[in-house]
């Protein structure tokens, strides 16, 4: 992780993250805020690691053939965590 995001609070990382992802640049935000040791959880089962989730995100993308819209709630931030919601329209 780099030093930038060490020193950054909760609500920077995820104001950062919200925009990142609304710009459709959601690699980019893994690999600018995301830790090594990330685990991804997802309702078929949890991924760990940084280059398992890039890994992942870019299988995910590869299976969508028509993105029809993406949506990324404001963050909900308490003390040092936070929460998105996360929404696609599109056909896989």
């Amino acid at each position: 992780m780099s030093t930038q995001v060490e020193t950054m609070k909760a609500q920077d990382v995820a104001n950062r993250l919200v925009q990142l992802c609304r710009e459709g640049k959601h690699v980019d935000a893994i690999n600018e805020l995301y830790d090594d040791n990330i685990v991804s959880s997802e309702p078929m089962g949890n991924t760990a690691g940084k280059e398992a989730v890039l890994e992942a995100t870019n299988h995910w993308y590869s299976t969508v053939e028509e993105l029809h819209s993406a949506y990324v709630s404001d963050p909900i931030v308490s003390g040092n965590f936070f929460c998105l919601h996360y929404g696609y329209r599109c056909n896989l």
